[in-house]
């Protein structure tokens, strides 16, 4: 088994570190979509997109997408047209009626989280 996991004995939270030279943008539409979630809709924007900027953007980056301040996907960072991109599939269950808020993070190579901040 890869976890051990014991209810009784619940992992302590992760240390968020400011992330440095590195910065994401969601791409177009995208936020708009995010602030006005309908659970009883047909389309819910589960495929978080959106492009990496900064100096230290590069492909191969480990990167987690937070959703309502909760973990929801992992990916890894691409390059697409000289572009360095991000692309994850989060479940319908991350969702919250109305405005969701989205945060991305770098995994370290120790485990620990960047935060990536998002421009608007």
């Amino acid at each position: 088994m890869p976890f051990d996991y014991d209810p009784a004995d619940p992992p302590s939270p992760l240390a968020v570190a400011r992330g440095g030279g590195l910065s994401a943008r969601l791409d177009k539409g995208q936020g708009a979509w995010l602030r006005s979630v309908d659970l009883r809709s047909a389309f819910l924007p589960a495929n978080i997109t959106g492009s990496l900027l900064g100096p230290t953007a590069r492909p191969g980056l480990t990167l987690a997408v937070a959703i309502n301040g909760r973990i929801a996907a992992l990916t890894r960072s691409f390059e697409l047209d000289a572009t360095v991109k991000f692309e994850a599939l989060v479940p319908e269950s991350a969702f919250r009626n109305g405005a969701n808020d989205v945060e991305l993070f770098v995994v370290t190579e120790r485990s620990k989280l960047e935060r990536v901040p998002l421009a608007s």
